[in-house]
């Protein structure tokens, strides 16, 4: 069953604008998934936070995808897949298919990418070679696609050895992004990792906790709605603004959000 969530109210002057998403497939791994969310009430992960967030910006979208790993909110979350998986299919799960043929399934209008967990600790060319494919994959059957590129969240890095993998490979993401871009491809960057504390925000050594799936949330709504920030994502300065509302009430706040 797919989660259809609509404006229910107009959007303030000044508050970001209302953005129609259309079809919106979350794409990943079990932490796309929610695993372990359900321990803390939110059995679809950052998913359902992040549609309320996008509910109160006044976006309207629907979730779309057949995932049968952790039933819930539609999505396309396959727990252990790597980056390939996505687009060469899993043969221990042949049935959850491919991105390939998801998207001429479901027709998503905005991509939410968030994979790469599963990938450590391959090296730097090798997810490079794969990410490639991914995004190629995707706009050769979608070119006009909206994709929100995550980075990944930090790990136990003293269980997981990665103290050097995990940054390289979100600042990888953060690079390829870029490149993107650059190609002319509408790709945004959702700014998961930079923020992110596995010792608060995990309840093992990848899987968030209650707070980890919030920073993902905020990191995914931050991207579609870039208020204050350039396109790279990091902070742009900009001047108070005051607002009126009703009967000559004033507002003033500051434009931008703070980081996640």
């Amino acid at each position: 069953m797919r989660g259809k969530y609509v404006l229910a109210f107009a959007a303030l002057s000044g508050v970001a604008s209302a953005i129609d998403l259309g079809n919106v497939m979350c794409v990943g791994d079990s932490i796309t998934c929610g695993a372990g969310g359900e321990m803390y009430g939110l059995p679809n992960g950052y998913r359902g936070l992040l549609a309320s967030q996008l509910t109160a910006d006044g976006d309207t979208f629907t979730y779309v995808g057949q995932s049968m790993d952790r039933p819930g909110l539609p999505n396309e979350g396959h727990a252990g897949w790597g980056i390939d998986n996505f687009y060469q299919g899993n043969t221990g799960n042949p049935g959850a298919l491919q991105i390939q043929d998801w998207i001429a399934r479901d027709h998503p209008d905005t991509i939410l990418l968030m994979c790469g967990t599963n990938d450590g600790p391959s090296p730097e060319s090798i997810l490079r070679q794969k990410y490639t494919t991914l995004l190629d994959t995707i706009y050769a059957l979608a070119p006009a696609e909206r994709v929100v590129w995550a980075s990944i969240p930090a790990s136990n890095a003293a269980h997981t050895l990665r103290q050097d993998w995990d940054p390289m490979v979100n600042a990888l993401v953060h690079t390829m992004v870029g490149e993107q871009v650059a190609a002319g491809r509408n790709v945004l960057y959702a700014d998961v990792y930079d923020g992110f504390n596995y010792s608060t925000d995990l309840f093992d050594d990848v899987h968030p906790n209650d707070l980890g799936y919030a920073k993902i949330a905020d990191a995914f709504e931050v991207a579609i709605h870039p208020v204050g920030r350039n396109s790279a994502g990091s902070p742009t300065p900009e001047p108070a603004t005051i607002i009126a509302v009703g009967l000559g009430a004033l507002l003033i706040r500051r434009r931008g959000r703070p980081r996640p």
